[in-house]
């Protein structure tokens, strides 16, 4: 009895078993089939990376052990703001390590299909790639990177990376812009024009209009000591929404064409209502079909998807709610709303096109 409740020879009894699982456990059947293909890419990857000045950036972000291998400030605490900051890079560092970070992503979106790690994601011949996908989602470069190219994926791996890699689009914000500060904004040219013509058309009207955008924000890896978010870089716009103040009612909402089906249209829609229950006793309205009143477009189906892409099930509430584009601070009287606007919405919008 003694022995066998030996410390050491529990351990080595634990590493048998571990060692037994491994090598009873089948090889993955999609292994063969192209691991050196992928091993050879990223070979020329990182042979890049090796001789790029322009990158150099990027080894402390990739690999936490780079500090001590080189011997440091090994008496001093690690300046992890510095390590992961973006503010201190020069155009041509930011440019090259976009565009490298886009090859890393391309190469991930490769093994995950290659590999099927849908299904193989825990097995161990996968495990090498895994960890290392690790090392590159925890750099803010490549964070940043994710955020702005995520939408020309295919949803299954931005599934994929969110659960296993931790990679997130950001946190959704709306900002408000003055009657006289639409040049100096950040909306694109077509999205000027747009709120133009709806501003030229409502003036004769005498209405009351605010301008509201919808922004998205990259949060840094290394969180502030309250543990609160902390924005990577200048925020990106990603919409935005006209709301006519006299009647409370939502005129325009726009999702840039690039950035839908991400969950931003319905981040934005609900942060939007929580940040005007704030300042209006009045809940919000939308109106249907407001691309084709505005002959903004020529294409009802357009506007019908439009419309379409803003609603969700009420069954997906829950799990759409725990999604990080959302604000933690969202009450139920905002979510109440949001549900109703949605509902409100699409009859309005089967009405109009009946």
């Amino acid at each position: 009895m003694s022995n066998t409740n030996h410390p050491n020879q529990q351990l080595n009894i634990e590493q048998m078993f571990t060692h037994l699982k491994l090598q009873w456990q089948a090889p993955s059947p999609k292994t063969a089939e192209g691991f050196t293909q992928l091993s050879n890419r990223l070979a020329g990857l990182m042979s890049d990376l090796q001789n790029s000045p322009l990158l150099e950036f990027l080894d402390k972000q990739f690999y936490p052990e780079w500090r001590a291998l080189n011997q440091e400030h090994t008496g001093s605490a690690i300046d992890h703001e510095s390590i992961f900051s973006l503010s201190n890079l020069s155009a041509d560092e930011f440019r090259q390590g976009f565009y490298f970070c886009n090859r890393l992503i391309a190469l991930m979106e490769d093994v995950y299909l290659d590999l099927d790690l849908e299904a193989y994601y825990d097995h161990p011949d996968n495990r090498g790639w895994i960890n290392l996908f690790r090392h590159w989602s925890w750099s803010a470069m490549f964070q940043v990177s994710w955020t702005i190219s995520a939408c020309t994926y295919g949803i299954r791996f931005q599934r994929f990376c969110r659960h296993h890699l931790d990679l997130e689009l950001g946190k959704v914000t709306t900002s408000t812009i003055a009657n006289d500060q639409f040049d100096d904004c950040t909306l694109n040219a077509f999205e000027l024009l747009q709120v133009k013509a709806i501003y030229n058309i409502y003036q004769k009207q005498q209405a009351n209009l605010q301008l509201h955008l919808m922004n998205l924000q990259v949060a840094s890896p290394v969180p502030s000591e309250n543990n609160e978010f902390q924005p990577l870089i200048p925020v990106f716009n990603f919409g935005y929404a006209i709301i006519d103040t006299h009647k409370n009612t939502i005129l325009m909402f726009r999702v840039q064409d690039h950035l839908r089906k991400l969950g931003l249209g319905n981040a934005g829609l609900l942060n939007l209502i929580s940040v005007q229950s704030k300042v209006s006793r009045q809940a919000l309205e939308m109106e249907p079909g407001y691309l084709t009143y505005f002959k903004l477009t020529t294409d009802q189906n357009s506007s019908i998807d439009m419309n379409q892409s803003i609603t969700t099930d009420k069954e997906n509430l829950s799990t759409l709610l725990c999604d990080p584009l959302f604000n933690r601070d969202i009450n139920k009287q905002s979510i109440a709303q949001f549900l109703r606007i949605l509902d409100s919405t699409q009859a309005k919008h089967r009405a109009t096109h009946q």
